[in-house]
């Protein structure tokens, strides 16, 4: 067993119930443990916590779309189980970066599967290792500079190169206001006119269009009149 002073380990689970059960054996070994209900959520707060683990549950979570995102922001072990083991779905899942994706037990053996891994995995070298360009996150939002992909509630959604730059630099700007010229530049260069202006705001009320088309929950791209955009959440 892991030295466990001052330890958390993290579930991504919707189900209260099941969680409280393996938190309450954890805690008996000294681990506390903290419950989120969505991948965005978990994304957040592994960038700015370490976690003895992190447990996924597939059956109450739709993890696959971003579990390569969580994967880049921490080394922290990533644990799926499931009810309904597949060994498509397993291969997928250790691909993206889990360490480990199996079929639900008793809550003993769950613990000892993910003692199991947090072994495997803590000899991982560190060393060498350099984490790569954070998410950008905004209410629903997740922006993958890595990746060069956006998604809005676990779905992914489709960007042309201009809108996906704009929301970038728009979302590292969180609650700035950029001018037109600014953003302009940003995106096009020093290639723009006098009147691209017009083109700026036709690919904002686009880009505006597709990610509220599946939510507007915490964010929001505001026009200031006369002077530019900003993304705020």
């Amino acid at each position: 067993m892991p030295d466990t002073t001052n330890i958390t380990y993290m579930a991504i689970d919707r189900d209260t119930d099941a969680h409280y059960r393996e938190s309450e054996l954890w805690r008996a070994q000294g681990v506390g443990a903290c419950r989120v209900d969505s991948m965005t959520e978990g994304i957040i707060k592994a960038i700015s916590n370490q976690f003895l683990y992190i447990a996924i549950n597939a059956d109450t979570v739709d993890y696959a779309p971003t579990l390569h995102i969580l994967r880049d922001v921490t080394h922290d072990p990533i644990l799926i189980g499931t009810h309904n083991f597949s060994v498509q779905a397993q291969t997928q899942a250790l691909r993206n970066g889990a360490d480990f994706y199996g079929k639900f037990g008793r809550e003993r053996e769950n613990m000892d599967a993910a003692l199991a891994t947090i072994r495997r995995v803590s000899e991982r070298a560190m060393q060498g290792e350099h984490m790569p360009l954070l998410p950008l996150i905004g209410g629903d939002i997740i922006l993958s500079q890595l990746y060069r992909c956006v998604f809005v509630r676990g779905i992914e959604v489709t960007l042309h190169k201009k809108e996906f730059d704009i929301l970038q630099y728009l979302m590292a700007n969180n609650g700035r206001v950029i001018p037109h010229i600014q953003l302009l530049q940003k995106v096009w260069g020093e290639d723009f006119g006098e009147y691209d202006t017009e083109v700026l705001w036709r690919t904002i009320n686009r880009l505006r269009g597709k990610l509220s088309r599946i939510s507007t929950n915490g964010w929001d791209i505001k026009v200031e009149r006369g002077v530019g955009y900003k993304f705020s959440s």
